[in-house]
């Protein structure tokens, strides 16, 4: 079983095969699903049915996958609402690396979260004595995303016309 991970203001609710499934089939919106305020709108940038469809598969083709896959975002700070989401690309890899990423949804950006949420999952990240490395690819040009990465010590260390790796080395 995984846990949420938390702090005073967010909670991150670890995405469940169940939930992901309901998400693609639309059959109940995520937020009640969650017993969640309901947001503006879903889901938040960049995530979309094939981005679910790629968490759902993690899930499927191996349970220790659990935990280095998607959360949802819960702001915390009046009500609980379903505020975006973030997560891992899957479980360490050989080098004891794992990817992370993040999308919040506009109405709730530039207030923080971003940074709390990345934070939380960072820690996570590095209690786990196989994770060596945390990395994180921006846009180019998305200032807001890269300045998050910076403020928690990631350090860019390759580009590419359309992304930059950004990468934390655990303390």
């Amino acid at each position: 079983m995984t846990l949420t991970l938390c702090d005073s203001r967010i909670e991150l609710i670890p995405a469940t095969l169940i939930q992901l499934r309901t998400e693609l089939d639309g059959s109940t919106p995520i937020h009640t699903l969650l017993g969640l305020d309901e947001p503006p709108y879903w889901p938040p940038e960049g995530n979309d049915n094939d981005s679910v469809q790629f968490f759902a598969g993690l899930l499927d083709q191996d349970p220790e996958n659990s935990g280095w896959g998607a959360y949802y975002l819960v702001d915390k700070s009046v009500g609980r609402h379903l505020a975006g989401s973030g997560g891992y690309l899957g479980k360490p890899d050989a080098d004891g690396s794992v990817e992370i990423g993040y999308s919040i949804l506009t109405p709730f950006r530039r207030k923080g979260l971003a940074t709390a949420l990345t934070r939380l999952l960072v820690e996570k990240a590095f209690a786990d004595t196989r994770v060596n490395y945390v990395l994180a690819k921006t846009l180019p040009d998305f200032k807001p995303s890269i300045g998050v990465l910076e403020k928690l010590g990631f350090t860019q260390t390759g580009a590419t016309d359309d992304y930059h790796t950004h990468r934390l080395t655990r303390p």
